[in-house]
């Protein structure tokens, strides 16, 4: 899945953008409190049309608290808010060749209106893979750095317990900035241990998080990745001397 382009209107700190994007790694450039943040958080909000199609996983919205405020002076000490409507991201998607583009939109900030879309046919496609055990899902992910402090959204337990050994459970919280996986991987270690093997699938992320650790570190060695009971965290091991703690 390529993103090729994103159209925001109203949300958050921006007014009306189109942005652009090549294949590979994007850089977005600017000052402080320009929107680059709600730029990265509007095509979370985009994305979550397709996982629209994927049923048990929740799917984030547009919020009253996402709606663009513009501030009028009113007087020496006073000023009035406008709420501008509607919030409106189009996203503009290549997958292996087939062109999708939708629209998500909340129409006020009222606390009962909801997130709507204008084309379904990416939920349709997500639907369709995701039932499909040979196809390959999308990978989506996003990181912040408010993942470092910030606790894990308040449903994903209950929701990741619902197909914890389903593929579709990659999905849950994927485009959340305060995702926590470490109760998945305390789920594969148990696992491993009663069958006495090794867990293609846990052993595969856990190379796909040592070979990106020593790459964006410099490492001579691949750190080796484990969770760790005495610490209740996910631990990585260089070189066999330190044990330290991952945060992902």
């Amino acid at each position: 899945m390529y993103i090729e382009k994103v159209a925001i209107k109203n949300f958050k700190a921006v007014d009306d953008m189109e942005i652009e994007f090549r294949p590979g790694v994007n850089l977005l450039i600017g000052d402080n409190g320009v929107g680059k943040t709600s730029i990265l958080e509007a095509i979370t909000v985009g994305l979550g049309g397709f996982l629209t199609g994927i049923s048990g996983v929740p799917s984030k919205n547009i919020q009253p608290d996402d709606v663009r405020i513009q501030l009028t002076e009113m007087g020496h000490a006073s000023s009035a808010i406008q709420y501008k409507t509607p919030v409106e991201i189009t996203s503009y998607v290549d997958v292996e060749g087939t062109k999708f583009a939708w629209t998500r939109r909340r129409k006020d900030q009222m606390p009962n209106s909801k997130t709507t879309m204008d084309n379904k046919q990416i939920a349709k496609y997500a639907q369709e893979v995701a039932n499909d055990l040979s196809a390959q899902l999308p990978l989506l992910c996003f990181q912040s750095e408010a993942r470092v402090w910030q606790t894990r959204r308040s449903d994903f337990g209950t929701e990741l317990k619902k197909k914890l050994n389903d593929r579709r459970c990659g999905y849950i919280g994927c485009l959340d900035y305060s995702l926590d996986i470490k109760e998945w991987c305390l789920k594969m270690e148990l696992v491993a241990f009663q069958k006495g093997m090794k867990i293609a699938e846990y052993e595969a992320f856990k190379e796909i998080v040592a070979v990106v650790m020593q790459k964006m570190s410099d490492l001579p060695e691949k750190p080796v990745i484990s969770y760790s009971q005495q610490i209740g965290d996910i631990v990585y091991n260089e070189a066999g001397e330190r044990v330290c703690q991952s945060r992902f």
